[in-house]
Parts: C-alpha cells; sequence; structure tokens
C-alpha cells in the first residue's frame, strides 16, 4: 500500500501552524542568538555559554578584569564581564581573531550594556594582510552620548550624536559594523533600531607585517572617577553582507 498524503497537501487552511520559509528565521527558532539582524553570512557566531576559551582578552590597571559572569546575559545563562578599576587609563577588552575565507563585505556584531561611569566603548575590526593592518573602529561616549569613528588619519569624528543608551544591568544594546575589506572603506554602522550609513569612508591603515587575519574587538575605557563594568553577549562576525 502507498505511503504519504495527497499532492494538495498542505496548502490548506491552518490557525496555528505556518511554514517557515527563510532559513534565518528556522535557525533563530532553534535556538541561534543571531536574531537581531540577520544580513550576511555567519563565519562566527557564539553567546560565551561555552566560556572564554576562543578569545584573547587583556586587562590593565588595578582592580581591571575580563570574566565569565552568570549575573546578566541576553541569550542564554553567561556574558563576559569587562571591568575597569578606578584608575586613569584602565582598561578592559576581548578579542577574537580569525582567518578569512576571502575578502568581502565583513559585519562584527555584538550585544552590551552600558555603564554611564565609561569613558568609551569601543568596537573594532582589523584585517591583517601581511604588509598593513586596516583598522575599522567606533566607540560610544556616555558622558556625551555620541557614537564616534576613527578616521584615515586616525582622528576620531562624530558619527552620531544626540544618543543616549540606557545604563541597566539586564539592557542590552545590539551593534553591528560593516565593512568592505576589499576596498578598505567602511559601508555602515547599526546600533539597535538606527542604521547610519557609512559609504567611503576609508578606515586607518597602517605599516603592520602581521600576518593575513581578521581581528574583533569589544573594548572598554574606563576613567579615574569610578570604576567601570560592561557585559558583553552574542559576538557575531559575517561575510557577504
Amino acid at each position: 500500500m502507498a505511503h504519504g498524503t495527497q499532492d494538495w497537501w498542505g496548502q490548506e487552511p491552518s490557525q496555528t501552524i505556518y511554514p517557515v520559509q527563510d532559513v534565518g528565521e528556522l535557525a533563530v527558532r532553534l535556538g541561534s542568538p543571531d536574531t537581531h539582524n540577520r544580513r550576511g553570512n555567519v563565519l562566527f557566531i557564539d553567546s560565551f555559554e561555552y566560556g572564554l576559551a576562543p578569545y584573547y582578552t587583556l586587562a590593565g590597571g588595578t582592580g581591571s578584569a575580563v570574566a565569565l559572569s552568570a549575573s546578566t546575559a541576553r541569550n542564554g545563562a553567561y556574558s563576559c564581564k569587562l571591568y575597569t578599576g578606578a584608575e586613569g587609563g584602565a582598561y578592559a577588552f576581548v578579542q577574537k581573531f580569525l582567518s578569512y575565507p576571502r575578502l568581502s563585505r565583513f559585519g562584527f556584531e555584538i550585544s552590551f550594556t552600558v555603564d554611564d561611569n565609561a569613558v568609551g566603548i569601543l568596537l573594532s575590526m582589523i584585517l591583517y594582510d601581511g604588509v598593513h593592518s586596516t583598522s575599522f573602529t567606533v566607540k560610544y561616549l556616555p558622558a556625551s552620548n555620541k557614537w564616534q569613528y576613527q578616521d584615515s588619519a586616525g582622528a576620531w569624528q562624530d558619527l552620531a550624536t544626540g544618543v543616549d543608551l540606557s545604563a541597566h544591568l539586564k539592557r542590552f544594546h545590539t551593534a553591528k559594523l560593516v565593512v568592505d575589506l576589499e576596498t578598505g572603506d567602511f559601508v555602515y554602522f547599526l546600533y539597535d533600531d538606527t542604521e547610519v550609513s557609512m559609504a567611503g569612508i576609508a578606515g586607518y591603515q597602517e605599516e603592520d607585517a602581521t600576518l593575513p587575519a581578521i581581528d574583533t574587538m569589544a573594548y572598554l575605557l574606563g576613567g579615574a572617577a569610578a570604576a567601570a563594568t560592561i557585559y558583553i553577549d552574542d559576538v557575531i562576525l559575517t561575510q557577504n553582507e
């Protein structure tokens, strides 16, 4: 006896079950943390559920530290805590190095909390090609409520002003930096629901003999007035943006 259903099955109306036609939606329903912006093809994705082993971490200044934390998270049970003591110039950062299959438009997305005591919260993607390093860096300044980017001369320029990101232990903001590694230019920057075009803005290039790789970094810069703490989660690196 033949098994199966009629050719027209699946076209009949349904009240509670609907087909999933988008693979990104399917991935999210299966538990992927890639929910905020689903453009590009994922090269690396992590929500710190398995610790800090995939990353390089460093902290400077008395009391500064990078640690796995169960205090808060955007997804899952853990996030990465960046802490700086109340010493001038204190910092804490986490880095992820990756090889790249080919140069194209790449995206670096991360979710983070804000501490108003922080001098700056930086996101950076650096391309090493064996001859030069090209840096694409943006930073949020809580004291002045603005995002800035580093231009091709290494100077900081305003990117978005009047930005007031709420500072709360459980409130994660999401930012995504998209760059064109073939041309050495920024493409756009996304923070929460706001997208800012950066078309035609060149990254900062220096001579550097580091072997070919991509370096992504989340960096907390503290101040001398008070200690600062932020939490980061859901690190996503994409290509073909």
